[in-house]
């Protein structure tokens, strides 16, 4: 349950070609200079081709399709009373970094590099405004390449996405969806 009092620190860590690479359920979770590599993708393409992105619609539902991804990420945190990313990085991963319905996130000077799907989501379980992430700061991070969004808010309340640096992204560098409070700055 969200009131958990267990913490969980992942200090240092490489992880690689898994399904999910860091995925709670509850508690307060600190994830420190950790590197998450193909954690839900193994980085090849439809036709087998490694670190490819597809260069159309077409190629890209081929890819969905195919036997290269699994319903996983890089880090997947769940109703955690306290969220602490920083200096990490994620690269060719199906997800990058996810908390969600978790209270006072902080994400920061994170690098997001080649994911199919968002780079950094702040998600709602209900994928609506009734959950989400609650006080969240998302700052000094760099997404490139997400094959979805770059940066992602769905639901929750007070939101701030500060100095970040999102590009090359197929989708909008920031997308809303039922979010409220959410201030973006530079």
């Amino acid at each position: 349950d969200s009131g958990s009092s267990k913490t969980y620190v992942f200090d240092g860590i490489e992880i690689q070609d898994c399904l999910y690479g860091i995925y709670t359920k509850s508690g307060e979770v600190h994830i420190r200079n950790c590197r998450f590599y193909r954690c839900g993708w193994n980085g090849k393409d439809a036709n087998g081709n490694e670190g490819t992105l597809p260069a159309t619609q077409a190629e890209a539902a081929a890819n969905w399709a195919s036997a290269n991804l699994t319903n996983g990420g890089a880090a997947r945190i769940r109703n955690a009373s306290e969220v602490h990313i920083h200096d990490c990085m994620v690269e060719e991963c199906l997800r990058g970094l996810r908390p969600q319905d978790c209270s006072k996130v902080r994400i920061a000077r994170c690098k997001v590099e080649n994911t199919v799907e968002s780079g950094i989501y702040l998600s709602s379980g209900s994928y609506s405004a009734a959950q989400g992430c609650v006080d969240a700061v998302v700052e000094y991070c760099e997404v490139r390449e997400a094959q979805n969004n770059g940066l992602l808010v769905v639901g929750g309340f007070r939101s701030v996405l500060r100095s970040n640096y999102v590009h090359d992204c197929y989708n909008a560098g920031l997308q809303l969806w039922s979010a409220y409070e959410v201030s973006a700055e530079s």
